[in-house]
């Protein structure tokens, strides 16, 4: 039996909220960053009004928070995963509000070495379970999710919504306007459709190349590295007419093999599971997404994989 079969009782409330417990702590740390135990009071104030308001919000009786440990699985795929943020500058009582949340709200708490916040909560989502991020990333786990926007009459204040996110999904394109004034298009996804769309298009914020490849290219007379691949317009309109998972996968391939006949299978399945929000895990065993929806396993502290489950690698690829 896996560990996450015993949900700690999710299973017998009416609803529980599953907390991205990354943006519960860092938007907090990111307002009050200054030296001194004032800021520290401040952020306790922030996250605790955070949890109450949304788990409010979403009618929610309890709550799970989870946190991202410093070591990702996902580093054993690519040596530069998330590296474009190795120079980002952390808020000043980050670690220490990680702590009080581990200390303090322990009965509330999950990690686990090696996997992402994001991994947790598409791993411990049910029936029952209500998903609050920002991160769009997990709007691919299908169920129900608390959706967060500005209140259009005070962009200060935020309005929620709970709403239900289906095993396929959504996929479209939309305007907005700035508070410049200027007109900006954006493309929002969700289920499958999103994650198939992110295969095409990658991730930069994470690092992740999609159905692309870097070449070198000037910039103002620099040699530089430059994404070339399937970007946002082509995305969508290679995915527009797609009605099942099939037809996206078939899709998605087509594109990947286009890209890199020779070893288009292992580069595909390197880039979606940079993107795949785990869902089925014991201990430090995932099973991974596999285009042709072979069983197929992870060890996410050692990197290996494998193919028997009950081997825990002995039969490492």
């Amino acid at each position: 039996m896996s560990e996450f079969d015993d949900d700690g009782g999710i299973s017998d409330l009416l609803y529980h909220m599953l907390f991205d417990g990354d943006l519960i702590v860092y938007k907090p740390c990111c307002v009050f960053n200054e030296e001194g135990n004032g800021s520290q009071s401040k952020i306790i104030k922030a996250i605790r009004d955070m949890i109450r308001v949304r788990m409010a919000a979403a009618g929610c009786g309890s709550y799970t928070i989870a946190l991202t440990p410093k070591t990702n699985f996902r580093d054993h795929l690519i040596p530069d995963y998330k590296g474009n943020r190795a120079d980002t500058e952390r808020p000043i009582h980050l670690s220490w509000a990680k702590n009080w949340v581990k200390n303090n709200l322990s009965a509330h708490f999950i990690a686990k070495p090696f996997m992402e916040a994001d991994d947790l909560l598409g791993i411990l989502q049910r029936d029952n379970t209500v998903i609050w991020s920002s991160d769009k990333d997990l709007r691919q786990i299908a169920g129900k999710h608390l959706k967060e926007s500005a209140d259009p009459e005070d962009p200060k204040k935020s309005v929620y919504e709970l709403i239900t996110i289906t095993e396929m999904g959504e996929l479209y394109e939309y305007s907005y306007v700035t508070e410049a004034g200027n007109k900006k298009d954006k493309t929002y996804f969700s289920g499958a459709r999103g994650f198939y769309y992110q295969m095409l298009i990658g991730d930069s914020t994470d690092h992740i190349l999609g159905c692309a490849e870097r070449v070198p290219a000037m910039r103002k007379g620099v040699k530089i590295l430059k994404r070339k691949g399937v970007g946002n317009k082509m995305a969508l309109k290679l995915l527009a007419r797609c009605k099942t998972v099939e037809d996206l996968k078939n899709v998605v391939g087509r594109e990947y093999y286009k890209l890199r006949p020779n070893d288009w299978q292992a580069y595909w399945e390197t880039q979606a599971n940079l993107l795949f929000m785990v869902r089925e895990a014991d201990g430090n065993i995932i099973k991974r997404w596999t285009y042709d929806d072979r069983d197929e396993y992870m060890n996410v502290v050692t990197g290996e994989i494998f193919h028997d489950h009950n081997k825990k690698g002995e039969d490492a690829a």
